[in-house]
C-alpha cells in the first residue's frame, strides 16, 4: 500500500496521507509540488497548523521488520515491512576469513621467494614458542611471526555481528521515519525465547545449563567425546567435524547436525551420497543411544 509523504510549508513532515486524487488536484493547481519521487513526497506551499503527531511501532525480527505508525486515536496512517540482510552476514563473515587466510598464504610464499632470491633461505627446521602456546610450533624456512590477535579485547558493550546489524537497522528505520513522518514516541515489541524448550518443552530450572555442551569448550570437543575419538564410519581417528546437513543449505552449528569423520571418509561423504545417507542415520543413532545413557 503506497503513501504520500506530506511536509509543511517550513518543511516539517505531516501526517502520511493515501487521498491520491486530493494530492493530484493541490499539484495541479500550485499548491504543493514534489520534492522526492522515492518515496514519494510533496511539499505544501500554503501555511498550515501545527503537525499532528504519531507513535510508530516496531515489531522485530531476524529477516523482517513490521513497521506502523499509529495517530493519538489509534487510526493507523502508516505500515511497511522492512527486509534486512541479516542472513548474508554469516556468509561475508565466512568469505572475509576465507580473504584473510588466502592473503597470509600469499605473503608467506613472497617472503620465501624472496629468501631464496637472497639466498639467506633456511632449510633446517627449528622450535619456536609463540604468544599464547604452551608448546613450541615447529617452523620450516621462515620464523612466525608473533599471533597478533592474541591482546585483542572486545570493548564495552560488544554485539554479535549479527546483533548489531538488527540493533542498526532498528535505529536507522526509526531515523529515516523521523524524517517523513511527525513521531512522538517509539514503541518496540520485546520477545524472549528459551531455545532449548522449544527443542524440549518438559526442560526447566537448572536444565538450562546442563545441555549436551555442559564441559565442553567447543562443538567438536563434544563430538569427540561422544563418539570415544573414533570415525563414525570406520575406527579411524576423527580428523574432521562433518556438517550433516550442509550450511549453505541452513544447517547449524549444533552438536545435532555434526559427526566426526576422518579424512578418507569424509571426502568420500562429499562424493558418494549413500555414504551421506548412512553417515546422517549413523550419527542419529549414535546420539540416541549416548542420551539413553
Amino acid at each position: 500500500m503506497q503513501y504520500v509523504i506530506v511536509l509543511n510549508d517550513k518543511g516539517c513532515p505531516l501526517i502520511p496521507t493515501r487521498r491520491y486524487k486530493h494530492v493530484r488536484k493541490l499539484l495541479i493547481s500550485g499548491q504543493a509540488v514534489v520534492v522526492n519521487m522515492t518515496p514519494f513526497t510533496i511539499k505544501l506551499l500554503y501555511p498550515t497548523s501545527e503537525p499532528g503527531s504519531a507513535i510508530a511501532a516496531l515489531d522485530p525480527g531476524r529477516t523482517n521488520i513490521g513497521v506502523a505508525v499509529i495517530k493519538q486515536n489509534g487510526d493507523c496512517v502508516y505500515r511497511a515491512i522492512a527486509e534486512t540482510n541479516n542472513k548474508d552476514i554469516p556468509k561475508r563473515m565466512m568469505s572475509r576469513a576465507a580473504q584473510r587466510r588466502l592473503r597470509r598464504q600469499r605473503v608467506r610464499e613472497k617472503k620465501r621467494r624472496r629468501a631464496v632470491k637472497a639466498k639467506t633461505r633456511k632449510a633446517e627446521k627449528f622450535q619456536r614458542l609463540l604468544p599464547g602456546y604452551d608448546t613450541p610450533i615447529e617452523c620450516h624456512d621462515i620464523k612466525n611471526a608473533p599471533a597478533e590477535f592474541m591482546n585483542r579485547k572486545r570493548p564495552a558493550g560488544w554485539l554479535t555481528p549479527t546483533a548489531n546489524q538488527a540493533l542498526q537497522m532498528h535505529i536507522s528505520l526509526i531515523n529515516c521515519l523521523r524524517k517523513e513522518i511527525n513521531i512522538k514516541g517509539v514503541a518496540v515489541e520485546v520477545n524472549r525465547f528459551a531455545f532449548a524448550k522449544m527443542d524440549d518443552p518438559s526442560i526447566t530450572g537448572i536444565d538450562f545449563q546442563t545441555g549436551p555442551l555442559k564441559g565442553y569448550d567447543s562443538v567438536e570437543d563434544a563430538v569427540f567425546e561422544l563418539q570415544y575419538g573414533h570415525c563414525l564410519l570406520c575406527s579411524g581417528p576423527i580428523e574432521h567435524c562433518h556438517h550433516i546437513k550442509p550450511r549453505h543449505l541452513g544447517g547449524s552449528d549444533n552438536i545435532e547436525n555434526r559427526a566426526g569423520l576422518c579424512n578418507a571418509c569424509h571426502d568420500l561423504v562429499h562424493k558418494d551420497k549413500t555414504v551421506e545417507a548412512k553417515s546422517s542415520i549413523y550419527a542419529n543413532k549414535f546420539k540416541n543411544k549416548n542420551r539413553r545413557r
